[in-house]
């Protein structure tokens, strides 16, 4: 996490298990222990949390990507920033899901569809 994210934007982040952190072993902290650990260890993000960030815009765009019958030109500002954050790639011009991309869609997007 950046410096400049306060101790309650954290906390709120780990209620809502967006993020969570690890111990030196691999051992996935207590929120409690996550705010105070003082380890070596970095935070990682959710696919709560991934879902979480996401604009409405692009979770429809990854929502779209997700049903094999749509694709996407690279032109679409969209993709371009879906790629940068690696949930889409371009494949022959076509804009195509990653497997975190793919594992959003199955993980938050409904049997009918929507998100």
């Amino acid at each position: 996490m950046p410096g400049e994210v306060s101790a309650r934007l954290v906390a709120a982040m780990l209620a809502e298990e967006w993020i969570y952190r690890e111990d030196a072993d691999g051992y996935r902290l207590e929120a409690d222990e996550a705010l105070t650990f003082r380890g070596g260890t970095a935070w990682r993000i959710t696919l709560c949390g991934r879902w979480a960030a996401l604009t409405a815009r692009q979770r429809k765009l990854l929502t779209a990507l997700g049903d094999s019958s749509v694709a996407s030109a690279h032109a679409d500002g969209r993709a371009t920033e879906l790629v940068q954050v690696h949930l889409v790639e371009d494949v022959g011009g076509v804009m195509q899901l990653t497997v975190l991309g793919a594992s959003l869609v199955r993980a938050f997007v409904t049997g009918a569809g929507q998100p």
